[in-house]
């Protein structure tokens, strides 16, 4: 018997099954920290956003409303939302490209580039029941409003 500070005395019996019950303690408290270790890693790991609902290759048609002026567009959006693409402007006979992000909830930024002019647009967009892509996108040349296109797109 070996005895101890305050009184307390322990066999050596004692001691070894206390050391054993403190050595798989140690061990648990070791394997959570690790798999807590292991889920935080693995959530900084990637950009945080889920895979964009409308990624995928789109072709469809423009349209503005009060001009006649009507045109088509085809393009890919990629996982993280970003998208590019071509358009044709059947009214000016004009090609263009353009590039823009579409977020999770719909709302749209972009660029068109055509020969001889910049426009930008912005707008929101959603899968309707039909399964196209479609909504209608404010465009700006110089800052200034110039109209409004409504895009129907189908997934390719």
């Amino acid at each position: 018997m070996i005895s101890g500070a305050a009184g307390c005395s322990r066999t050596r019996d004692d001691r070894a099954a206390v050391s054993a019950e403190e050595d798989t303690t140690v061990k648990y408290a070791l394997a959570a920290l690790c798999l807590l270790l292991v889920g935080v890693v693995s959530a900084g790991c990637g950009d945080g956003n889920a895979s964009s609902p409308f990624a995928g290759n789109w072709a469809g048609t423009w349209s503005r409303p009060g001009t006649g002026a009507t045109g088509t567009l085809s393009g890919s959006i990629g996982s993280s939302g970003s998208f590019t693409g071509s358009v044709h402007d059947n009214s000016t006979g004009q090609n263009g490209t353009f590039t823009g992000s579409l977020a999770n909830n719909g709302s749209v930024s972009l660029t068109e580039s055509y020969p001889n002019q910049i426009v930008t647009g912005k707008g929101t967009l959603a899968i309707n029941s039909g399964g196209h892509l479609a909504g209608t996108i404010q465009e700006f040349v110089g800052g200034n409003l110039v109209g409004y296109s409504n895009l129907d797109l189908a997934r390719q």
